[in-house]
């Protein structure tokens, strides 16, 4: 491993050197896009600076306001400097066409508001490909799952205590529209990029693109904040894009109350779920293929 020789603070970036002489720079965005924290989309501040660098232990230091700290080794540096912009190109060559799966098992009621059954008879009968556990913590909208190169079609959520839960959805069809009419430079930004999901510690990931289109129609619309993996250092251009449709999500979102007994059921493809912070709160999500 090559040890760091110095680091640069610069406007919007710092510049790191190595003994042997390599040099390369890393904005404060993808820095702090890559720490444990990172922000919601509608908190990405684009003018982010850290209060303190240093560089101590072979590593790069970052502070950042409110104390909050980030350590990046010289070989993870390293490696991220030799990351080349072309390489969104080629793996957006190596990666087949989207198709969405339409599951047989979804209710004809399913619609982009999702479906909400009062009755367990009700609920189709089949058996999940897996499941996760929500706690009290937040819970970012977003795709279910978006590791896989098949995303699940359709999910399923109800409470696992005798108290109500609150669910957040995005209406992806609805965003996109409004997206692209608000915000057209961020759309195109979006829409032509692939994105990488990823989900410690399994070994595997998936590229998607935010839109999938087919004669004209979208069929499906993958985003995943929270799994995004950020390898490829990107610019400030992404970021703000990130940011304003942060904000038309929030400006669409739907909070819906699913009391014991009842299951909520969405559609994978075109609908974002998440979570607010709820205390004692368990929801069981399933997916299905």
């Amino acid at each position: 491993m090559i040890a760091l020789k110095s680091i640069e603070r610069m406007p919007k970036s710092v510049k790191v050197l190595w003994e042997d002489g390599a040099a390369a720079q890393f904005s404060y965005l993808w820095l702090q896009d890559n720490t444990l924290r990172r922000p919601a989309l509608i908190h990405i501040d684009l003018d982010a600076k850290p209060e303190r660098l240093d560089c101590k232990q072979n590593c790069l230091g970052v502070t950042w306001p409110r104390r909050s700290e980030a350590r990046f080794s010289s070989s993870f540096l390293r490696k991220h400097s030799l990351i080349k912009e072309d390489l969104l190109s080629t793996i957006k060559k190596s990666l087949p066409e989207y198709e969405p799966v339409e599951s047989a098992y979804c209710p004809k009621i399913l619609n982009e508001k999702g479906c909400l059954v009062t009755a367990t008879a009700l609920a189709p009968k089949i058996v999940p490909m897996g499941s996760i556990i929500w706690s009290g913590s937040q819970v970012q909208p977003g795709t279910i799952w978006p590791h896989f190169q098949q995303i699940p079609s359709l999910v399923s959520a109800q409470t696992m205590t005798n108290t109500a839960a609150t669910l957040n959805l995005v209406d992806m069809l609805h965003v996109l529209a409004l997206f692209e009419k608000n915000y057209p430079t961020s759309f195109d930004v979006l829409s032509n990029l692939y994105m990488e999901y990823g989900d410690a510690p399994f070994p595997f990931s998936a590229h998607h693109k935010m839109i999938n289109i087919k004669n004209g129609k979208i069929i499906s619309a993958i985003f995943n904040n929270y799994q995004r993996i950020s390898d490829i250092p990107m610019q400030e251009e992404f970021y703000s894009a990130l940011k304003n449709f942060g904000i038309v999500c929030s400006q669409v979102m739907k909070r819906v109350t699913i009391y014991p007994g009842q299951t909520l059921f969405i559609d994978n493809q075109t609908t974002l779920l998440g979570a607010p912070a709820e205390c004692d709160r368990i929801l069981k999500v399933c997916t299905y293929s």
